[in-house]
């Protein structure tokens, strides 16, 4: 199939374009015939779908392997996967509030078809050419920034292309999605189907599994040194802790901060689901330049980044058990370990943003503390 190319990194980031091993040639692979899988399940030769990986496969290139995420909607069997969707369901609660007090917690089971529009505004998938596009620009951006300030390519996506599928494509997917969708969703996806369906591709130096890939028992029922061997036999823990320190603390002084506010119910690259375990992170869209941040949105989005590298970190470290917020609230010691090791990284690495070193190390203890009461509270 064919698909038009509508952002490319010749094009659009050239100065990339040097840290894309056979860039030329991959940009060529993308503008003529795609050899896409015939299903969402199966794949080709020189293929891999990873468990989980939904809307994107990843073809083995040479240096790495070049992901395509939103093929699906070309899939033969893409109506069997709306209807699986449709019959799975998800627990879903949303509390809200002001800083002082939660005023609303609201729970809820939606199938998980319904999932993706009402809480994401995403089509079940399928990716939009606005999405596609976001992606690519945000991951250009952080990308420019890095090169420009460390003459090499960050441990994230570097964007080839986004294509988008012809209108029939997006009319084949529209019938499939429509007779399971409920009443409230269908609007909200025939809207973004307006947009146009389309693909974003990428390059990575590996097949990017994620934190969640990771199969090893949790170090609540069988220990931490226990779980600490069994992953030595295949990773290296300590060089992927400290590379996605290293990593969040390069964001954070490009002056990107990983936790854009409204990326809320989308997720973020930090999340368990995004966490590389080479010590990268994937789904960057998430990254926003701190300068579009008030100082109270900006201290908000700092503290959530560094909670959530903590939070993945601690995952990673003792597995999935260490995920409930009870269980993290009693390691507030390995919080205070990574921001310290942010804080480290940015005094010797000063932040373009001089109001994320402030934040990170204030001056005292109590210009720390009132600023942070100043803001919660004004």
């Amino acid at each position: 199939m064919n698909a038009t190319v509508i952002w490319d990194l010749e094009t659009d980031a050239p100065e990339l374009v040097p840290h894309v091993p056979g860039a030329d040639g991959l940009l060529q692979r993308l503008r003529g015939p795609l050899a896409l899988p015939a299903s969402t399940v199966a794949v080709g030769a020189g293929q891999i779908r990873p468990n989980g990986h939904d809307r994107a496969f990843y073809q083995e290139v040479d240096g790495g392997v070049v992901a395509l995420k939103g093929s699906e909607p070309t899939c033969g069997d893409f109506p069997a996967w709306v209807e699986r969707m449709a019959k799975g369901h998800v627990h879903v609660e949303i509390q809200l509030g002001t800083a002082a007090i939660d005023t609303l917690l609201s729970r809820a089971e939606l199938r998980a078809i319904d999932k993706w529009p009402l809480i994401e505004g995403k089509v079940p998938g399928a990716c939009t050419v606005r999405e596609a596009l976001a992606e690519a620009r945000a991951a250009a951006a952080f990308q420019r920034a890095h090169v420009a300030r460390y003459g090499t390519a960050a441990r994230v996506p570097l964007p080839l292309a986004v294509l988008r599928w012809p209108d029939e494509v997006v009319a084949q997917a529209a019938a499939a999605l429509r007779p399971h969708l409920a009443e409230r969703t269908r609007p909200i996806v025939e809207h973004a189907l307006a947009d146009g369906l389309g693909a974003y591709a990428y390059f990575y130096p590996m097949i990017p599994y994620r934190l969640w890939h990771l199969t090893v028992r949790d170090a609540v029922s069988g220990g931490y040194p226990a779980r600490r061997d069994a992953m030595a036999g295949h990773l290296d823990a300590r060089v992927i802790v400290e590379r996605w320190i290293e990593l969040v603390a390069r964001m954070l002084a490009c002056g990107f901060v990983p936790k854009d506010p409204g990326a809320l119910p989308t997720g973020d690259c930090l999340q368990p689901q995004n966490a590389i375990i080479d010590g990268g992170f994937a789904d960057v869209e998430s990254l926003v330049p701190s300068t579009g941040l008030d100082d109270r949105a900006l201290a908000d989005a700092l503290r959530r980044t560094i909670a959530e590298l903590a939070a993945t970190i601690t995952r990673f470290l003792l597995g999935r058990q260490a995920a409930t917020p009870a269980f993290r609230d009693r390691m507030a010691d390995l919080h205070a370990h990574v921001w310290a090791a942010i804080a480290r990284q940015l005094g010797a690495d000063p932040p373009v943003d001089p109001r994320i070193a402030s934040l990170v190390a204030p001056a005292s203890a109590w210009e720390g503390l009132d600023r942070i009461c100043a803001l919660a509270f004004p």
